[in-house]
């Protein structure tokens, strides 16, 4: 950290004059260096953020690339609007907890960060407080796994309690990049957290839906929706509002006032 480099020096040079000019009166120089130092170790993860709150990371062309194609969103985006897009989302990876479980965890790979990080940087777009502040670690195993809380193999979970998002990156893969599978799991549990942040929005108050009417969609039916999160005991509203992103058309259709409140909310302003 940038800021640390004077104080670093400083203790260098007081440190060189204990141990080798043998002068002792310098200690009392040394104390306050390394308070300041100790104290800025501690809180640089605030500093960083506030740094690059200021100065957003640049993401490479390739990142760039990778998001067009997997956030139709991004391309409806005035170019002041793409700009913003792309600083909170490499804020978002920059500052949050990105791990893969294979054999052993690992740092995932940045591309899976983004496509991970972009479904919650759409729906809180139009959100001064679009950074999740109560999730700070997201993993994905490569396969419908289980977990403590559900036993039966499935593709996405919030934790409410430790503050994660798990997912099957490959069920995000296929769903953001290939479009070979039907429901993004990444929007959905985005979408859960949404609701569970914004209580008052005029999407989360409004009744609930019948998720029955999705078998009338032509592209997608509420038993696949099932079958590729791995569970039916759903939120209803946040698989609406996946829905709304990956399949507007058929939205506007079966659910016309759905429509209309999502539109208000995450559309571009």
């Amino acid at each position: 950290m940038f800021i640390a480099i004077p104080f670093i020096l400083t203790g260098g040079v007081i440190l060189y004059f204990l141990f080798f000019e043998d002068q002792e009166d310098w200690f009392k120089y040394l104390f306050p260096v390394v308070i300041i130092l100790a104290t800025l170790y501690t809180l640089h993860p605030k500093i960083d953020f506030w740094w690059h709150k200021k100065h957003p990371p640049e993401l490479d062309q390739k990142l760039k690339k990778l998001i067009s194609t997997a956030s139709p969103f991004f391309l409806t985006l005035s170019e002041e609007g793409k700009r913003k897009f792309l600083d909170r989302l490499s804020i978002f990876i920059h500052h949050k907890a990105f791990y893969i479980m294979r054999q052993e965890k690992e740092e995932m790979p940045i591309d899976m960060k983004v496509v991970v990080a972009l479904n919650g940087i759409t729906l809180t777009f139009n959100e001064d407080n679009y950074f999740y502040d109560k999730f700070d670690y997201f993993i994905v195993y490569q396969h419908p796994f289980p977990t403590p809380a559900r036993q039966a193999l499935h593709s996405v979970e919030v934790n409410y309690v430790d503050g994660v998002m798990l997912f099957n990156s490959d069920q995000l893969f296929r769903s953001s990049i290939l479009k070979t599978v039907g429901f993004n799991v990444g929007l959905y549990a985005f979408a859960e957290v949404y609701l569970n942040n914004f209580p008052m929005s005029d999407i989360a108050q409004m009744d609930e839906p019948d998720l029955l009417v999705i078998d009338q969609f032509e592209v997608i039916s509420l038993k696949r929706i099932y079958q590729e999160i791995g569970y039916k005991e759903v939120y209803a509203k946040a698989i609406i509002i996946s829905l709304y992103f990956s399949y507007p058309e058929e939205l506007s259709k079966y659910y016309p006032d759905y429509f209309e409140t999502c539109t208000n909310a995450f559309a571009p302003v």
